[in-house]
């Protein structure tokens, strides 16, 4: 009985050991590690090439998205005042807290750059609310702007006023 590991294939007695190429049919098919390294490499210049020129445009849109949400999270304050004089004859709160039962769960809108309930102190990302004389309110959305937040919109009773 012949033992089958013991047997040599059809050709090996012709292959030439040692000279590329020789049996083509059992060489491996593939990508030679030297390619394989460079080709990684190219595509990781070319990635990072791509992240470098993309990321200042990231950051502006990011930026943008973040002042939407504050006017966002002003217009949801307003809607809230406009409900409570509603619910109270038509006056207005005095301070912003009495404002919380009013607001979608029961919580001041999240502030974009620290992912926390809004204070209502002005700091960036913030709202600030107060009465205005003759009965009605001013809100303020503030954003970033270097030493001191800036003003991003006011919106008061009877219309908006965008800040400059």
């Amino acid at each position: 009985m012949k033992n089958p590991e013991l047997e040599l294939g059809e050709g090996f007695a012709e292959m030439e050991f040692g000279a590329p190429y020789a049996n083509r049919s059992s060489r491996r098919l593939g990508v030679p590690f030297a390619e394989l390294v460079f080709a990684v490499g190219a595509a990781s210049l070319v990635l990072s090439l791509v992240f470098v020129v993309s990321e200042p445009t990231r950051a502006r849109l990011q930026a943008r998205s973040d002042e939407a949400t504050i006017a966002a999270n002003a217009a949801t304050l307003q809607l809230a005042v406009e409900t409570f004089a509603a619910a109270n004859g038509g006056h207005y709160a005095r301070e912003a807290r009495e404002l919380l039962p009013w607001l979608p769960g029961g919580v001041a809108p999240r502030n974009p750059y620290t992912g926390e309930p809004t204070l209502f102190r002005g700091n960036a990302g913030d709202l600030t609310y107060r009465p205005a004389p003759g009965g009605g309110y001013v809100i303020e959305a503030w954003g970033p702007g270097g030493a001191r937040p800036r003003l991003l919109a006011t919106l008061r009773s009877g219309g908006a006023t965008k800040a400059h």
